[in-house]
Parts: structure tokens; sequence; C-alpha cells
């Protein structure tokens, strides 16, 4: 089947829910898959060099080179509560061809639906306000049979903006 890149999530998903709670880190996620590892010890030593949470404008994509295609940035517009809107800056090739879309440039509210919305939002938001990463594992049922896997994990992190202020999560998925 050979389907657009950019149309909506809810033509190709059934269902989507969360498989494994998701969990703030206080220390490393040691459990996790290696590219989740790697952008936590990539944060965490930001963090250690700058005495803070790294700005984006810190984060050098050449640096995390091997994992780019799994990684996503999302901007917070507004204020750091349930009012906010969350836009993809970027969004890595591997996550666009598993996702069947390329969310960079688009809102979250224009692309899930509502139930999903408001749990994600919830999450995201509460990793820019404790300043904390976030595991969590998600199974998509897709409404016909794909052959690829429906199932991935992904970590978040906080970043601030240019202000000084939580503003950005970095991220990346990692299939099951």
């Amino acid at each position: 089947m050979n389907t657009p890149i950019d149309t909506p999530l809810e033509i190709f998903i059934s269902d989507a829910r969360i498989e494994d709670e998701p969990y703030q880190c206080e220390v490393r996620p040691d459990k996790e898959h290696e590219h989740l590892l790697l952008i936590y010890d990539y944060w965490k030593s930001k963090c250690l060099e700058y005495g803070r949470l790294p700005k984006l404008s810190e984060i050098e994509l050449l640096d995390l080179w091997q994992v780019c295609k799994y990684i996503f940035i999302v901007d917070l517009e507004g204020e750091c509560d349930e009012t906010a809107r969350l836009r993809y800056r970027y969004f890595g090739t591997a996550v666009c061809d598993f996702s069947k879309m390329d969310m960079t440039g688009k809102y979250m509210d224009e692309i899930f639906r509502v139930s999903t919305l408001a749990h994600t939002t919830e999450t995201y938001i509460t990793v820019l306000k404790t300043g904390l990463p976030n595991v969590w594992g998600w199974k998509w049922n897709f409404k016909e049979e794909l052959p690829r896997k429906n199932r991935y994990t992904r970590i978040l992190v906080p970043l601030l903006n240019k202000e000084g202020n939580p503003g950005h999560l970095l991220g990346i998925f990692h299939q099951l």
C-alpha cells in the first residue's frame, strides 16, 4: 500500500493506547533501549556542562547524527499549562515513516484525536514543568495490517528557550 505521508493519523490508526505508564526519570533509565539512553546521556551531559537545563540552541543535532532520523523536537507556544499549543519543529525521517506522516511544523491539536491529545499534552507539559525526562510506551493498532511494527517507546527531555524558560522538548522514538 502506497500512502501519502501527510495523511492524518486517524485514517490509519484505529486505536492508540499506552502500553506502559509514562514515568519521570530522576535517574538514568538503564532498562531502556540504547537510543533512548543516548539522548538521556547527551542531555544530562549538557545539564552538567551548563549547570542547568540546556537551551535548544545549545543542542547540536550533529552530535546525535547516528539517531537523528528517530528524533523529534517540540516547541511550546503560550504558557506552560493546559492552554499551551505544542508544535513539532523537527520530525526525523524514521519517525515520519513510522507514523505515515511528516509532522514537522504541525500542531498536535491538528494531528491527534481529542483523547490522545489531552494525555499527550499533559505529559509533555509535565516534562517542561518538572524539568525531568519522561519515558512512555505506546501501541498503535492500525486499521489494516501493515508490514511494520506498531509499538514504540520514547523519551522526552526538557529544553529551555532563548529566554531561559522551559519551551522545547527533545525526544526520540524506538520501535519495539
